[in-house]
């Protein structure tokens, strides 16, 4: 590299002659001189000709000296992916290659540091797994390195195959994809957190699969036709990576913008609930928006949406999530996008995050708006569909003194036009019924507390937030 401030120049080196189909390549000091060497992956042309690895060792100065091996395998050995990590703990770096044709196995020679291997450690894969390209990282988080793996004719999966630090693997873990990508994968930490995700590419997807921590990923798949080529970066220096894909069949690169985390809004009130405002934008099928909030062991989470549908079919899934990756609870909203999470109990005290993407065959393009609350311990949430008399939640009371109290949450949508009901129970003659509603300083509603009985209708109704009746003689019957 000639570069100077302004220009980008590259004067080319001596060649290197290495094996026939030259395929796959890998860096990494294998001598421990600290200059980089490379291993080739060769697949040669036929079942006799060429199929080897090239390993060229760095003079320091750019020249390389090729030793090639491997051929002495077996007659169809035809190493395809390939990769140079530390899998046995020594801090040397071993040659890990994906065989493609001798059995689909995985063939790793230790490295013992001076430039030479020992004996190698055959991983068999199965008779339809071709190990086309391999990722390296500690994917589950156990210190030890791990294999991704894509295979050439599987292309619907991929595989995270689980180092036991000697050099040996553990069993292969099958991650589905809603699409092929069987030839090349690459790793990214595209949430910031320091965990590694995948970028997989191939004849017909890209696909991002971004890692809970231990090994377990979820998958997004882009229509963006045949993509072999792709690369992770900051390319905007705001801190967060962006991506950049090729497009065979377009002659172009695609660009994907990072976005960060967007933290809630927190409307903190005298209810003594948190409610976190969201407000985003579905612009095409692929797309999945995360929000962060905070929340506090034992807290009550509702997370409710409600807006203008655009499109025939508006369904969106509402998902939320630990700091682990873990799923507390995920709704699919109605055709006219609306809906909201059942009542879930937060686990433990940290961040944890809403995702918002489209239900399956769901159209739904523009704005979506949603609301997380958080309430005390001892607050009842109310259940949907709780719009008429007779599907009144039961209200859940607890003695306090000489009284039965409850503390009750919910909210009114927009298909909540008959109310929200809630059922008091039998309640006999003399008995004082007190209700006090509170609101969130933002929210518009002006609310109308009314009360009714069994077979009696409406038996008091306010306009404001307060609501007292004593129950006559004569007037025993079911309350809401």
């Amino acid at each position: 590299n000639n570069s100077e401030p302004g220009a980008i120049s590259f004067t080319r080196g001596a060649d290197v002659s290495v094996g026939q189909d030259a395929y796959r390549i890998a860096g990494g000091d294998i001598n421990g001189d600290g200059f980089m060497d490379l291993a080739v992956s060769n697949r040669g042309t036929n079942l006799t000709t060429g199929r080897s690895v090239s390993i060229l060792t760095n003079d320091g100065s750019g020249g390389f000296t090729e030793s090639r091996f491997g051929a002495d395998l077996a007659t169809r050995f035809r190493p395809w992916a390939i990769a140079l990590a530390d899998f046995n703990g020594d801090s040397h770096p071993d040659l890990v290659v994906g065989d493609m044709d001798n059995g689909r196995r995985i063939v790793l020679w230790p490295g013992n540091g001076d430039g030479s291997f020992g004996e190698p450690i055959i991983t068999e894969l199965g008779s339809s797994q071709d190990p086309a390209g391999f990722a390296v990282a500690d994917f589950n988080g156990d210190g030890k390195t791990d294999l991704a793996v894509v295979t050439h004719n599987s292309g619907n999966e991929f595989a995270i195959i689980p180092g036991n630090g000697d050099g040996t693997f553990g069993a292969r873990q099958s991650v589905p994809l809603s699409g092929n990508a069987n030839h090349f994968v690459k790793v990214a930490d595209l949430k910031g957190d320091g965990v590694p995700d995948l970028l997989l590419g191939g004849s017909s997807y890209f696909h991002i699969a971004t890692n809970a921590g231990d090994g377990t990923f979820e998958t997004l798949r882009h229509n963006f036709g045949s993509s072999y080529g792709f690369a992770a970066g900051d390319l905007d220096g705001d801190g967060v990576e962006e991506l950049v894909v090729t497009q065979n069949s377009t002659a172009r690169l695609r660009v994907l913008s990072g976005l960060p985390t967007a933290p809630l809004a927190v409307d903190d009130t005298a209810t003594d609930v948190l409610h976190g405002y969201g407000r985003g934008s579905m612009t095409d099928g692929a797309d999945k928006d995360y929000w962060r909030f905070q929340a506090r062991r034992g807290e009550l989470l509702t997370v409710a949406m409600d807006n203008s549908a655009s499109g025939s079919n508006g369904n969106l899934q509402v998902r939320i999530y630990d700091e682990a990756g873990a799923e507390l609870t995920y709704f699919t909203s109605t055709s006219s996008s609306q809906g909201n999470s059942a009542p879930v109990t937060i686990p433990r005290d940290g961040a944890y995050y809403v995702m918002v993407e489209k239900y399956y065959y769901s159209d739904y393009r523009g704005e979506y708006r949603f609301r997380v609350s958080l309430m005390p311990q001892g607050t009842q949430l109310e259940k949907e569909n709780n719009n008429s008399l007779g599907q009144a939640n039961p209200v859940e009371f607890a003695l306090q003194g000489n009284r039965l109290s409850a503390t009750l949450g919910g909210y009114l949508a927009g298909y909540d036009s008959s109310g929200d009901w809630f059922d008091l129970g039998n309640l006999a003659a003399g008995i004082e019924i007190s209700a006090d509603l509170r609101l969130p300083s933002t929210s518009p509603l002006t609310p109308t507390l009314t009360l009714y009985k069994t077979g009696g209708g409406e038996i008091a109704t306010t306009a404001g937030p307060s609501l007292v009746h004593t129950v006559q003689p004569g007037a025993e019957s079911n309350y809401y």
